[in-house]
């Protein structure tokens, strides 16, 4: 956290108010602490007695008891006779270093005085403290404070006002101008650290070290610690003034690094306004409650640190005590509170805002460390949510770091309906920094939870936020009208890998007229703008709606970034699914029905169309319970989405791959499993003489089962990424495919868009789009069609280390012939296998098999066997390779065998054998047992232990032969296990 400049002069929401009032407060500043105002003093009593007897005779002007000496007491009473600002300074013999009081009763302040401890010749003491100490342990009347502060222009200096029944100091009705600084409240004098607690005020209302209702009063650099209550209780005054506590230990014992908690709060603001908690950096920690608690409107909590030690790097004291608060760091239940630039961690939430039924609107969180320690680059945890807006509206959550909290960095549970006051959260850093570190939240970065009824727009994330490593989304909605767009969400602005451990943005219940991207409107209420998301490196989906319809998703790069970059998400870029039965209708990916599709949509040039690219999954999905429809794509740009075989697709109706066009389109499904256009591949090409794209395509859709509406089906048409892929990389034109052409062929010809390069062997895709907004998938790529049509493919078990292959082909065409090839596996299971679910080594050539048929060319079946042997035990698995005549090689689907062990001791031939420098051999152990491996020479000899262990029953192991420094010659390796051994030859050259 930068302490550079004071938090109170960045915030543009200090200026007019805060910065206007300190003049009025403060007579300067002298090294970030604010100095009051104050009057001449007229009469200076010097304390030099640690009696408690009154003053002789009250309004002499002299502090003098029966026996001649000055009692506080005494210097007291006699400036409560007069309107003067009197001084009250000290002169006490002192015992061990230390001057301490017994009051009899408290004492109170009725007129203009200054209590100046720090004038004891021995102050300040070893532990840096007050030297003169006020003790009312002795004192039995429950409502007896230390000092009870009744009057205006009061300073209270260097005092330790320890162990009486009530407050410490308490001052309340007085007018303006109280100070009290250096002063230890509640903490031993002699140590620092120690419990020295005040109690408990009978009314139970405002129990505190120190309670004070009143204007310009200045708490600074005080130690107020091990109270029966709150460590601070505040009351502001009504008129426009400030009244700041800064520089002071709450909770903590002098030194700041040790637990000395009050029961309460640290700081409780109750009333007035204006009141600064902070500026002066305060320490708030190890309280019973919360480490600050606003109570009414207009006050500011800034530059403090809630919830660790002073240096800002742990939660833990010496001696092992939590530094946290026991509740949450700041707990706001009024308007317009500003917090800035606050460490708070360590707390169970950081900061709270409202609570159900009661909320607190228009709540500034800006410029903040939360979660994290004083430099921002390690995590200091929350124990829940880093933010938690339970009820308000009004809130602007900025430039804050989020991070390290143990569940959600920023949660919004609900916003206040009865004003229209938006929700802004707006460039933090939230599960990692400006530096891009492994941060993290354990939930989700941004979740929010708004109510669907409210009818305004909500909540708005946007304008830079940067997301990454938390556990679950990065971003979650639920519930409300919200907007989400200028955010990177997994990644940042330098493209690095951030990933959340979902979803990239999640909506997953029934939200309504959600944006995510183009057509967010500014906090003002401006006018929507192109402001994309990047999403990015996500272990799930870029965007996922998993209920809930008629949102926008328009102008965001996902998978992608503005120059290309590949950031792919693990599943697929866009998903919109209905579950349980709520709908998922109506939301547009891109433009919608209707919609003028520009020549370049993408949001490069301000256009709505997304960039999915580069997606583990495919580029657009739409499935779910009760068919989810009306859901429009169109304009975007996606390619190199998924595998090139069709499992993963550009958009795929149903999430089943591509769904075939079936004759008048009379199926229903996800989006009426609308039809794509069907393109003539020898009618459809780039025209070099007239630089035109000419495209012959029907859409096999009937009349009576699609939606033509007036005018027609929207034919968005693109180039593709790839023949095989089939995805829409380019947008290139829009036709509208009219009803009188319904299921028939139609030629039309177009200039490509304006910069966009088109050449005769591209090749070109399109989708349909009814009137009720149903997009098809992309034309399917045309099917390849393999040389050689296998029928079957098996693999068994048939000795120790032996597999058997055989694999039938109905026809072949130009085959040369098979390679067969093998890999081991990691887990187990050929059932598992099958589900393609294994994480293998390399693929390994073990044979070759020429093909059977005369030329390679047959019409009838042929049969082919392979014995693959000298297996360790494990899962294998093997596929072929098929070779056409002319050198083109397809690959077909491997098969899994899992080979278990028949003899008690496996031990595979060495390889490579011969060697020069190190081959690697396999073993395995039927029973679990010791087992060792030894290299011997031919006179039998031990060379060498290459192993020594116990594997589990049955696992293959693999062990490294180095021979390195052997002379050429033949050597033996031995498996002992279990009082049997295996020996295999090794030949070293050189």
């Amino acid at each position: 956290m930068s302490t550079s400049t004071p938090s109170l002069f960045r915030s543009a929401a200090f200026h007019p108010l805060v910065l206007g009032l300190l003049v009025t407060a403060c007579t300067g500043l002298l090294g970030g602490t604010l100095v009051p105002q104050a009057a001449s003093a007229q009469n200076t009593y010097v304390v030099d007695s640690n009696g408690d007897a009154d003053d002789n005779n009250l309004g002499d002007g002299t502090c003098a008891t029966s026996g001649g000496n000055c009692t506080l007491r005494a210097a007291i009473r006699e400036a409560n006779q007069t309107t003067n600002n009197d001084d009250i300074e000290f002169n006490l013999s002192t015992t061990a270093g230390f001057a301490t009081i017994v009051p009899g009763n408290e004492y109170r302040i009725e007129e203009p005085v200054t209590i100046d401890a720090t004038t004891q010749a021995e102050y300040p003491s070893a532990v840096d403290g007050p030297v003169v100490i006020l003790d009312g342990s002795d004192l039995s009347t429950s409502s007896d404070d230390g000092i009870e502060v009744a009057a205006s222009n009061v300073t209270i200096r260097g005092l330790a006002v320890n162990s009486f029944p009530d407050e410490g100091i308490q001052g309340f009705g007085v007018a303006a101008d109280v100070t009290i600084e250096d002063c230890f409240v509640g903490i031993a004098a002699d140590d620092g650290e120690s419990n020295a607690g005040n109690g408990t005020n009978p009314d139970g209302t405002r129990d505190a070290g120190i309670s004070l209702q009143g204007d310009e009063f200045l708490i600074d650099n005080n130690v107020i610690s091990h109270h029966n209550g709150d460590g601070v209780y505040i009351q502001g005054g009504s008129t426009s003034t400030v009244d700041v506590l800064q520089g002071n230990r709450i909770g903590l014992d002098h030194d700041g690094d040790a637990a000395a908690g009050n029961s309460g709060a640290g700081v409780r603001v109750v009333g007035g306004t204006e009141v600064l908690v902070g500026f002066g950096r305060n320490y708030i920690s190890a309280n019973g409650g919360p480490g600050v608690v606003i109570e009414a409107d207009g006050h500011f909590v800034t530059n403090n640190y809630i919830g660790t030690d002073m240096a800002g790097t742990t939660t833990t004291g010496t001696g092992g005590n939590d530094l946290g608060n026991g509740t949450n760091g700041v707990v706001v239940r009024a308007d317009n509170t500003d917090i800035e630039n606050n460490l708070i961690s360590g707390n169970l939430q950081g900061i709270k805002v409202g609570a159900t039924g009661s909320p607190a609107d228009n709540t500034t969180i800006t410029n903040n460390d939360i979660g994290v320690n004083a430099s921002a680059d390690a995590p200091l945890p929350n124990a829940s949510d880093g933010i938690d807006v339970i009820e308000g509206s009004g809130t602007t959550i900025d430039g804050n770091v989020v991070a390290g909290n143990s569940r959600d960095g920023i949660e919004i549970s609900a916003v206040n309906p009865n004003t229209d006051a938006r929700t802004v959260i707006t460039r933090n850093y939230v599960g990692t920094n400006s530096s891009g570190d492994a941060l993290g939240n354990g939930r989700d970065g941004i979740k929010v939870e708004a109510d669907p009824s409210f009818g305004s727009r909500e909540v708005e994330i946007f304008d830079g936020n940067v997301i990454g490593y938390n556990g679950f989304d990065g971003i979650q909605l639920s519930g409300g009208q919200h907007d989400v767009g200028g955010n990177f969400v997994g990644t940042n602005p330098n493209g690095d890998d951030l990933g959340n451990g979902d979803v990239g943005i999640e909506v997953n219940s029934t939200s309504s007229t959600l944006a995510i991207g183009f057509g967010i409107t500014t906090a003002s209420g401006g006018a929507a703008a192109v402001v994309p998301n990047v999403v990015g490196y996500n272990a799930g989906d870029g965007i996922a709606i998993t209920d809930g319809g008629d949102h926008q998703i328009r102008g965001n790069y996902v998978g992608t970034n503005a120059t290309g970059d590949n950031l792919g998400n693990d599943e697929n870029g866009v998903l919109i699914q209905a579950t349980s039965g709520n709908s998922a209708d109506g939301s547009e990916v891109g433009y919608g029905a209707g919609d003028t599709v520009p020549d370049d949509p993408s949001p490069a040039s301000a256009g709505r169309g997304n960039v999915i690219a580069n997606n583990g999954g495919s580029g657009v999905v739409l499935t779910g319970d009760g068919d989810p429809v009306g859901n429009a794509v169109r304009g975007n740009l996606i390619s190199n989405n998924g595998a090139a075989d069709q499992t993963d697709i550009g958009i795929d109706l149903d999430g089943d791959g591509v769904t075939p066009s079936d004759a008048g389109d009379t199926d229903t499904g996800t989006n009426n499993l609308q039809n794509f256009p069907e393109i003539d591949r020898n009618q459809t090409e780039y025209n070099t003489s007239t630089g035109k794209v000419e495209v012959r395509y029907k859409v096999s859709c009937n009349t009576t089962d699609c939606d033509y509406g007036t005018n027609g089906l929207e034919i968005d048409i693109y180039l593709a990424d790839s023949e095989s892929s089939g995805e829409g990389l380019t947008y290139l034109h829009t036709d509208e495919y009219p009803e009188a052409s319904a299921t028939s062929f139609r030629v039309i010809s177009f200039d490509p868009p304006s910069g966009v390069a088109v050449s005769r062997s591209d090749f070109i895709v399109a989708t349909a789009t009814d009137a009720s907004g149903n997009t098809s998938e992309f034309t399917k790529p045309p099917a390849t069609q393999l040389p050689v049509e296998i029928a079957s493919f098996e693999a068994r078990q048939s000795g120790e280390d032996v597999v058997d292959l055989s694999w039938t082909t109905a026809s072949e065409a130009g085959n040369a012939g098979f390679v067969v090839q093998r890999r081991d596996v990691q887990s187990g299971g050929a059932e598992t296998a099958s589900e393609g679910n294994l994480e293998g080594g390399a693929w390994q050539r073990v044979a070759y098999v020429e093909s059977n048929a005369s030329g390679g060319t047959t019409t009838e079946a042929q049969t082919y066997r392979f014995a693959a042997d000298d297996l360790t035990v494990g899962t294998h698995q093997f596929r072929l390779k098929q070779r056409d005549l002319d050198g083109t090689e397809h690959l077909h689907d491997p098969v899994t065998v899992e080979l278990t062990m028949e003899e008690a001791l496996q031990l595979s031939l060495p390889a490579p054998n011969p060697v020069q420098n190190r081959a690697t051999v396999s073993f395995a152990v039927r029973d679990q047992a010791e087992a060792t491996i030894t290299l011997y020479n031919t006179l039998g000899q031990v060379v060498r232990t290459l192993y020594r262990g116990t594997p589990g029953a049955g696992e293959g192991q693999t062990v490294d032969v180095s021979t390195t420094g052997l002379s050429s010659g033949v050597y033996f390796l031995r498996l002992r296990a279990d009082g049997r051994t295996e020996t295999q030859r090794l030949t070293v050259v050189r």
